[in-house]
């Protein structure tokens, strides 16, 4: 082949060269091994070869039957570790032997997120396209932290961070994150260096007391990274909520008028659009608003008079909710967004991308970059210049966007998924998921007898308690114990509520009936 002198490896295996042996009599000695053969063994390609056909079955099985198994099998502790070996095995095992062992021991302590009758949590989805995407890009297993580490990889998530964000009407730049908890610590991290380089101060030694914000139905990933973000819990100032479990902006104005009064420095605001507990939304525009208040409410008051003019760095956390808004009647969600800081949502809770992957979107990048940027001689980027006719696009490194250097591949996942579903039968599904809540919504709130509902869902997420706060905890250790369906609890006002969030999948309305029905034999029995 013209310039692949000396490399034989680009050869099918078939037009490989073989050998010539000049003995005419005699046994005939095994052949070498060609070049192929030997990396292929390297890799264990048998492993994988003799595993595609039971994996592909067993997973057929498991999405389609889900019935055959419990979504969730209560278990002592220690039991898996039991029945594991101390020691690491010395010589090699069968893929037969591992994946019994694994359908033997390691599936029935599992909780089964993408189980019909999993409704605990948020979803956290799968799908088709997600699994073959994970299984090529496990097979390349790049790492793009920089442009030259994969510019593939780095312009795919570009342009997928393009269109995500011209979905949800949100046009800003930005990247994959693992979860919305890393996002929200990057966001953390930005807005602290952003104050202290408006002060001019080199570290938080030098600065006043900066002081965070948000309510408290917020996800406690928002006091997580306050504290990893070097500023003790003491910097968290929890808001008041409305009775829809909103944060209340005219508390959160004078939070912030407060804190200046007393010298300290507010610097970030996290809004919650979709609360884990309820899904309950702050309103994003009124909560700006009581920024442009709380700075007038300072500037007469020459204490704070240095600090009224200060940015304050808006968060939205909808790492749920996000995906909803790819729906042309829930951009309703969106209000305000535009005027806020930076967003993230999750495509592995609601768009069957697979976990992780999360999209943090940013107004500024520079000011957030900046705060993250960490540069070495060693990941400077060589990229080829551009000829003078084609477009000059900037070369990306997301090793500056996130607090790691390693960077998966994740797009690849998300971009299977948009592509090989396409936006219409994603926005369907997502539609269709809207509905089966209202409607066991409807289910729950016509059994007077036995339930009472928190609120009609503005999502997907529906909350309910029995008459009692006893009888309720037993009904959710009932419905635990039979592993039909898997639910989670929540505590509202002091109140213990259980939560039912639906998404998953492969749920079907059936599978929503056979919630309803369960809820209705495990209350017959708490009531005796």
């Amino acid at each position: 082949m013209p310039g692949n002198s000396g490399r034989a490896w680009l050869l099918p295996h078939a037009v490989l060269p073989m050998p010539l042996w000049g003995a005419k009599t005699g046994p005939m000695p095994n052949p070498p091994k060609s070049q192929q053969d030997r990396r292929l063994e390297l890799y264990d390609w048998s492993a994988l070869n003799d595993s595609v056909e039971p994996l592909m079955h067993w997973i057929r099985e498991y999405w389609a039957q889900p019935e055959n198994r419990s979504v969730y099998e209560p278990q002592p502790p220690g039991k898996v570790l039991d029945a594991l070996p101390q020691d690491m095995p010395v010589e090699p095992e069968s893929p037969a032997a591992v994946l019994r062992d694994f359908e033997s021991i390691i599936a029935p302590g599992l909780l089964h997120w993408n189980h019909p009758g999993f409704f605990g949590f948020f979803p956290c989805n799968t799908s088709g396209p997600a699994v073959a995407a994970a299984t090529l890009g496990a097979a390349i297993n790049v790492n793009p932290f920089s442009w030259n580490a994969g510019p593939s990889a780095t312009e795919l998530e570009m342009r997928l961070i393009e269109w995500l964000g011209r979905a949800i009407q949100l046009p800003w730049p930005g990247t994959f994150q693992d979860t919305a908890s890393s996002a929200t610590l990057c966001a953390v991290i930005a807005a602290r260096e952003q104050t202290l380089r408006k002060i001019g101060a080199r570290s938080l030694r030098e600065a006043p007391q900066l002081t965070a914000y948000t309510s408290g139905e917020a996800h406690n990933s928002v006091s997580k990274a306050i504290h990893l973000a070097g500023l003790g819990h003491g910097a968290l100032r929890v808001v008041a909520t409305r009775e829809d479990l909103s944060m209340d902006p005219e508390a959160l104005r004078h939070a912030i008028v407060n804190d200046r009064q007393s010298g300290c420095m507010p610097f970030f605001v996290c809004s919650t659009l979709g609360t884990t507990s309820t899904t309950a939304f702050d309103d994003v525009a009124a909560n700006c608003q009581a920024f442009s208040n709380a700075q007038s409410d300072t500037r007469s008051d020459t204490r704070s008079d240095a600090q009224s003019g200060l940015p304050i760095w808006h968060h939205v956390d909808a790492a749920l909710a996000g995906t909803a808004a790819l729906l042309p009647e829930m951009q309703w969600l969106m209000k305000g967004c535009l005027s806020a800081d930076s967003f993230v949502f999750n495509p592995h809770k609601w768009l069957f991308t697979g976990f992780d992957c999360s999209v943090l979107l940013v107004k500024n990048r520079e000011a957030y970059t900046s705060a993250l940027s960490a540069d070495a001689a060693y990941l400077q980027n060589h990229a080829p210049v551009a000829a003078p006719s084609s477009s000059q696009i900037p070369v990306e490194d997301f090793r500056n966007w996130s607090i790691q250097l390693g960077h998966g591949f994740r797009g690849l996942r998300l971009w299977f998924v948009l592509r090989c579903y396409g936006r219409a039968r994603l926005e369907s599904m997502i539609r269709a998921h809207l509905k089966m809540a209202q409607d066991l919504y409807g289910h729950l709130a016509q059994r007077r007898e036995h339930f009472v509902t928190l609120a009609e869902p503005k999502l997907n997420t529906v909350c309910f308690r029995m008459h009692s706060e006893e009888a309720t905890k037993r009904l959710h250790r009932l419905v635990t114990e039979r592993g039909r369906v898997y639910l989670t609890p929540t505590v509202v006002k002091n109140t213990f509520w259980i939560r039912i969030a639906l998404g998953q999948t492969g749920l079907l309305e059936q599978d929503v009936q056979a919630l309803v029905d369960e809820l209705d034999e495990c209350a017959r029995v708490v009531l005796g």
